[in-house]
């Protein structure tokens, strides 16, 4: 009875693991970033990630989230997160567009407004796997990562000089802009599509 149970065990989990391979090795997992999601993709994301962050100390920042900070966040952001992440009152970059998952546009709605600030340090810090978001950690300061984090939990009510700052020009480059539309998009009969430039990562 108990080796008959063993053995059924043993052949299920071969079975399910073996799935797993030739779901993968026969190419029905979905790779270009227009595919369908894979089954139970996005809730065993998240759940993964909510439990590593629970992992994680949850620190009060060591800056506070005043004018100065702001708007150093907003130097930092616009030179490495805009490009993904967007900008207020633009929309969304052809290299955000072109990704999976999307990334979110933070100062578009929610963003992480509804996150702690150590939460989305951690983001910053480590990245997330899988997602196109990088970790920061080997190429931003804590204070910079601190002030990234400040920012965006107050992206919903950044001062008229942190907006700005955000909007203008990194080095003389242009912002995510409306792109001509599609040269053949008259003649498929589609109406045109605008598209959005980019500059910044």
């Amino acid at each position: 009875m108990i080796r008959g149970l063993l053995l059924g065990i043993i052949v299920t989990v071969i079975a399910i693991f073996g799935g797993i391979y030739l779901y993968f090795a026969t190419g029905r997992a979905p790779v270009a970033t227009d595919g369908p999601e894979m089954p139970f993709e996005h809730k065993m994301a998240h759940i993964s990630k909510d439990a590593y962050m629970e992992k994680m100390p949850h620190s009060n920042s060591p800056v506070p989230a005043d004018e100065k900070n702001f708007l150093e966040g907003a130097t930092t952001y616009k030179e490495h997160c805009a490009v993904c992440h967007g900008l207020p009152d633009l929309a969304r970059t052809v290299i955000a567009d072109g990704m999976f998952p999307k990334p979110p546009q933070l100062f578009h709605g929610t963003g992480v407004t509804d996150d702690e600030p150590w939460e989305t340090y951690w983001t910053i810090n480590g990245g997330i796997r899988m997602t196109g978001m990088p970790g920061f950690k080997a190429h931003l300061s804590e204070t910079q990562m601190w002030q990234l984090a400040v920012l965006l939990k107050n992206a919903d009510k950044i001062p008229a000089t942190v907006k700005a700052r955000l909007l203008t020009p990194v080095n003389g480059s242009l912002q995510a802009l409306p792109a001509p539309p599609i040269p053949d998009a008259s003649m498929s009969g589609a109406a045109p599509e605008a598209s959005h430039d980019h500059s910044m990562h």
